[in-house]
């Protein structure tokens, strides 16, 4: 499966290339950092981006197209700094195929994982995508509710910056002090289209408020 050039910040974020005998180079993103709220940073990437990180490896050697199961274990806080993905293939089937891939920092193993790589039948068949519950019903995007001047300050830097949370009014009581058990909103990337678009926007439900806003963690 060949790699494609860069397109967005995700994909510059998640690059890698290839080194020969199954390794990788790749390197953590700053943009993807976790940052304090003065705006320095932490020190590390968020975990899902180094994950999807991996899985690009992975599937740059797979012998079918998509992960389907993934699991992963973070043995150390990885830095923004140059890396190498090591992925070693256990089992290769003609249904599903299964690798080891761990990304090292300095010789040192930063995150350990066991991927599985199938194929995902037609959607709505018998062995189509299933989802364990509906998703929340929200009004369109443009009706719901940003962070407004609060996503242009130190807090909103780094990983925050690259993801927009527009959050359902209905479900935003703790802006009158009013908690709720949950808060529901589109989640997208930042930036132009055809990213921060409906068709590449997806419905999710956040933890409600005790005391603090939704984001204030972030």
């Amino acid at each position: 499966m060949g790699l494609t050039a860069p397109v967005t910040v995700f994909d510059e974020a998640t690059a890698v290339v290839p080194a020969g005998a199954g390794c990788y180079d790749v390197k953590p993103d700053q943009r993807f950092a976790i940052v304090s709220g003065d705006g320095s940073v932490v020190g590390a990437v968020n975990g899902g981006v180094l994950m999807a990180t991996v899985l690009r490896a992975v599937l740059d050697s797979s012998p079918h197209p998509y992960p389907v199961a993934t699991s992963a274990h973070f043995l150390r806080v990885p830095r923004p700094e140059p890396a190498q993905v090591q992925v070693a293939w256990l089992k290769q089937g003609k249904t599903a195929a299964t690798a080891r891939a761990s990304l090292i920092q300095d010789g040192v193993l930063v995150l350990e994982t066991t991927v599985t790589t199938g194929a995902l039948g037609p959607a709505g068949g018998d062995v189509g995508l299933s989802w364990t519950g509906e998703p929340p019903l929200l009004p369109p995007i443009e009706e719901c509710v940003g962070f407004g001047k609060l996503a242009d300050s130190t807090r909103f830097a780094g990983f925050a910056a690259q993801v927009d949370l527009r959050l359902d009014p209905a479900t935003t009581g703790w802006r009158w002090t009013r908690c709720r058990r949950w808060c529901s909103a589109w989640a997208l990337w930042a930036g132009p289209p055809p990213w921060n678009s409906p068709g590449s926007c997806a419905p999710c439900r956040l933890p409600g408020c005790s005391g603090s806003r939704p984001g204030a963690g972030m």
